[in-house]
């Protein structure tokens, strides 16, 4: 599958899922979950979709925010098949932490995929 079509781009979308999907907190990242079947406009397809979000109040330099979505979608790619099919996930970042590594990072994201498992 390509990254493409497991990424949420449409503006309504990301913000139907924020705005109506599960709340799960993390130490780097706040997770919205969502099915993929409820969000207005429904995404066509069956594999699990991503969008990530950091402000700009949380981290002024493009650079950064860059870098961290970057590290978040590239989790994603890697850990897709450990993620359930059919849902919509928005990951908003607390902040960038320049001294968070890529590993403490793949770890608060899929202890927030496991507890999205447990409630649905």
């Amino acid at each position: 599958m390509k990254a493409e079509n497991n990424c949420l781009r449409k503006d309504r979308q990301i913000r139907f899922v924020l705005e109506n999907g599960f709340l799960f907190r993390g130490k780097h990242l706040i997770l919205r979950a969502l099915p993929a079947h409820k969000i207005n406009p429904p995404k066509e397809g069956k594999g699990p979709f991503l969008a990530v979000v950091i402000s700009r109040k949380k981290e002024k330099k493009a650079v950064l925010r860059n870098w961290m979505k970057r590290r978040l979608r590239e989790i994603f790619r890697l850990q897709h098949t450990e993620i359930p099919q059919g849902h919509a996930y928005v990951a908003v970042a607390r902040g960038v932490d320049k001294k968070a590594t890529y590993s403490d990072l793949e770890q608060d994201f899929m202890n927030l995929i496991a507890k999205s498992k447990e409630t649905k």
